[in-house]
């Protein structure tokens, strides 16, 4: 019952959202609508989706399957495996960007641009190097 009435809160409260997205559709500020419309959307299908949820599973299965995904996330191996996969796609990423400032250099792109892409670079090295230690510590 919980459950169901979230659902029909959220979808309520997208419905409400879609509304004012429509009634500010003809006003100037398009940004507001486009946001309003968004939310709404996203709140509508969640609505919907804890209502058919609350039809098809029973509040066990729904308890089951949540306490299920919590015990497989704080699996020790899984979790070893999606920090070891974090790592690498940051290493990739950080690569792609390191690859791309080169490539805007070469292209002659704005400096002020590229000291973005750059600054974005050493705040993540910064970052890498304050969680290693802070982490080293704490476990």
């Amino acid at each position: 019952m919980k459950n169901k009435l979230k659902g029909y809160v959220l979808s309520i409260c997208g419905l409400i959202s879609l509304g004012a997205s429509i009634f500010l559709i003809g006003d100037s500020n398009k940004g507001a609508s486009g946001l309003l419309l968004g939310l709404g959307v996203v709140l509508l299908i969640f609505g919907i989706y804890r209502i058919f949820e609350s039809f098809i599973y029973t509040k066990e299965e729904i308890f089951h399957r949540k306490d299920q995904a919590f015990i497989e996330e704080n699996d020790e191996r899984n979790q070893a495996i999606l920090n070891q996969a974090s790592f690498i796609t940051s290493k990739i990423i950080t690569g792609i960007a390191i690859l791309l400032i080169v490539i805007l250099s070469v292209l002659g792109y704005d400096t002020r641009f590229i000291m973005i892409l750059a600054g974005v670079i050493i705040i993540k090295v910064l970052l890498l190097i304050f969680f290693a230690d802070y982490y080293s510590k704490r476990i």
